[in-house]
């Protein structure tokens, strides 16, 4: 079964990569279709019935994965932005991304400053809103330590499908590689897309 990986794009590339997926299907035959965010599931599944493409969704941890038959007529010529419906990033749930870039929050006295960043890091876990990435970089690193104050929350992020990206240069540079807990190590150019994407962007 041929996947379309839609992870990580904003409409209309979902919608167009789905389409060309579907070019040259033969009847009986299906395409596997990964999207992670709710604002281009909905798009492409308005996309798929519009088209009377039959399919299944399923949740996964950190995306949804759509089985999807051959249509069973051409493709509708519609220009595929007409299927986009754009929700404002504050309203849209995952349309942001915490960036995490010190152990401290905030400039000062330090003590103050870590007792902040463990308030702000616990405190997302109680958002009906959660972030789709907390990226963390330069001693923000050290966030996912064992000894970490909030490293259970990072834990517990992850469990409820956020995605936690550490800095492997800065993972590098602390020595700290084999230690982390919790979280993925990633490098700049994995992070520079998720900022870069993001609908927001929060540095504590």
């Amino acid at each position: 079964m041929k996947t379309v990986d839609a992870r990580g794009m904003l409409c209309p590339r979902p919608i167009i990569e789905t389409k060309k997926g579907l070019k040259n299907l033969l009847p009986g035959e299906y395409i596997k279709v990964l999207i992670d965010n709710e604002t281009s599931l909905g798009n492409v599944c308005r996309f798929l019935k519009d088209n009377g493409c039959q399919y299944t969704q399923t949740k996964e941890i950190d995306h949804w994965s759509l089985s999807v038959s051959a249509p069973g007529s051409p493709l509708s010529e519609k220009p595929v932005e007409d299927y986009c419906e754009i929700v404002s990033p504050q309203l849209g749930k995952g349309s942001y991304v915490v960036a995490l870039t010190s152990e401290f929050m905030g400039q000062g006295d330090d003590t103050l400053g870590r007792k902040l960043m463990t308030s702000f890091v616990n405190i997302l876990t109680e958002l009906d809103n959660l972030p789709s990435s907390v990226v963390c970089y330069n001693s923000g690193v050290k966030l996912a330590l064992p000894e970490s104050a909030v490293v259970d929350t990072l834990k517990e992020l992850e469990h409820r499908g956020v995605e936690v990206l550490l800095c492997g240069t800065c993972l590098d540079f602390f020595g700290i590689k084999g230690r982390i807990v919790a979280g993925v190590t990633a490098d700049m150019y994995l992070i520079a897309q998720k900022l870069s994407t993001a609908g927001n962007v929060i540095k504590p």
